[in-house]
């Protein structure tokens, strides 16, 4: 068995474990002192009934298919991302809120594992693209929320660092076509339950599909680029 095949167990191994910790996390984050009345609790959500094994089982697969898709050195991030964005797809899907109490904390995290990427890989052109990447995808959805706040709410913003850092360990390529498919994916969900009445505007939470779209982006970026 080749090196790339125990990275890629590894790093499915260590998604999992995370997922299935993460309703832990989510347990102990405190109500947010805007939510809605009718939101339900953290502590709710985080008691689901089979909820751990889901996100366990999520994350693994998510990570494994990455892994024929990715460079070994790129998982040390998205090892960590993958169970990440399915704990937070899950909260932003069921209350419209991304809370900072975990959404901070982790960037900090994944800051840190691009670091460590960027060293594995002795490459500083990993971190520096990474930054950048971050940087800009956060000004450019700050200003979004500037001009327009009820189109997009600050948890989202909030979240774009991270989210483009991941994508940035990555490369250029793999964060355009990332956000981009978060868009088109965001606009396309959006008419068809719009119009099924399954939500309406204001209860339409970005955050999923920006996720779903970082991760096409990581898989299939190069890929995706070439055909546009």
């Amino acid at each position: 068995m080749s090196t790339g095949w125990y990275a890629s167990i590894a790093a499915a191994a260590v998604a999992a474990i995370l997922g299935y910790c993460a309703p832990h996390a989510l347990a102990a984050v405190p109500e947010p002192a805007e939510a809605p009345d009718d939101k339900r609790t953290y502590r709710e959500l985080a008691a689901v009934r089979g909820l751990r094994i889901a996100i366990a089982a999520v994350s693994l697969i998510g990570v494994f298919v990455l892994a024929g898709r990715i460079r070994p050195g790129g998982l040390i991030v998205w090892a960590f991302f993958v169970p990440f964005g399915v704990l937070l797809s899950y909260i932003d899907w069921h209350t419209r809120l991304l809370p900072k109490r975990l959404v901070i904390p982790g960037s900090y995290i994944v800051v840190v594992l691009a670091v460590a990427t960027a060293a594995v890989e002795r490459d500083l052109d990993v971190l520096v693209t990474g930054g950048i990447s971050a940087a800009a995808v956060f000004a450019v959805f700050l200003v979004l929320w500037l001009i327009y706040p009820r189109g997009i709410g600050y948890g989202d913003v909030r979240l774009t660092g991270a989210l483009a850092l991941s994508l940035g360990v990555l490369g250029v390529t793999h964060v355009i076509v990332g956000i981009y498919a978060g868009f088109v994916i965001a606009a396309v969900c959006a008419i068809v339950l719009a119009a099924l009445r399954v939500i309406n505007a204001r209860q339409f939470a970005f955050g999923p599909y920006l996720i779903v779209g970082a991760f096409i982006g990581a898989g299939w970026g190069p890929h995706l680029a070439a055909l546009i």
